[in-house]
């Protein structure tokens, strides 16, 4: 792989690793400032209810919160692991890119999984109507979550197309560069066989052999 292409994909490696971080970030704050522990009033009454969680349509339930701060932390606890021990086993020996396609294609999965079950979870919320009328509130940022939750299963899996194309690549280039040194060696080999041996010395034409014995 030339020295370009090496740059530009590991430059969009990390550059998908930032964003995956700062959206698993960004919903953690969503949940814990937006739709945990919020209250609100019922309509056309003075009633103060709180909800403890908004992701879902039973707000006394905080399943849905605690599922997503341990979607978003163990995904970047993941990601940082894979770093270190690429890091300390030197690209795993050689096969980092295997490595980095397993981890992405695992996470795309985990990812594609969380984001199933919030946006489940926030239609059902968004279509609570209750006495009065009133909907659960915060429906904006209730539905924030899943749309963040499929950017990053894309991205996760666009990362582990690419993983995939430079370990399928970087096997090409080991098979073909053993196959192109033991052609070399044969070729090497044969044109030694051809090699005609080298005639002895032979003194000049015309001397006798007395002479030659004195030219030897």
């Amino acid at each position: 792989m030339g020295c370009c292409t090496t740059i530009c994909k590991n430059l969009f490696l990390g550059f998908v690793g930032l964003c995956k971080v700062g959206l698993s970030i960004a919903i953690i704050i969503i949940v814990a400032i937006h739709l945990q522990d919020y209250k609100f009033s019922g309509s056309g009454t003075n009633t103060t209810l709180t909800g403890s969680c908004l992701l879902s349509k039973d707000f006394t339930n905080q399943d849905y919160c605690n599922y997503a701060y341990a979607v978003c932390g163990i995904s970047m606890c993941v990601s940082l692991a894979a770093s270190l021990f690429l890091c300390i086993t030197c690209n795993a020996c050689g096969c980092g890119s295997w490595v980095e396609f397993i981890l992405y294609l695992c996470q795309c999965a985990w990812w594609v999984i969380a984001a199933c079950v919030f946006s489940r979870a926030a239609a059902d919320a968004n279509d609570v109507v209750g006495l009065n009328g009133q909907g659960l509130p915060q429906e904006n940022w209730r539905t924030s979550v899943p749309v963040i939750s499929w950017v990053i299963s894309v991205l996760a899996f666009l990362a582990a197309i690419i993983s995939l194309a430079d370990a399928i690549k970087c096997c090409r280039d080991c098979c073909c560069s053993g196959d192109d040194s033991d052609k070399g060696k044969k070729e090497k080999k044969d044109k030694k066989a051809k090699t005609p041996p080298q005639p002895a010395y032979e003194p000049p034409k015309g001397q006798d052999p007395a002479v030659r014995a004195n030219a030897v």
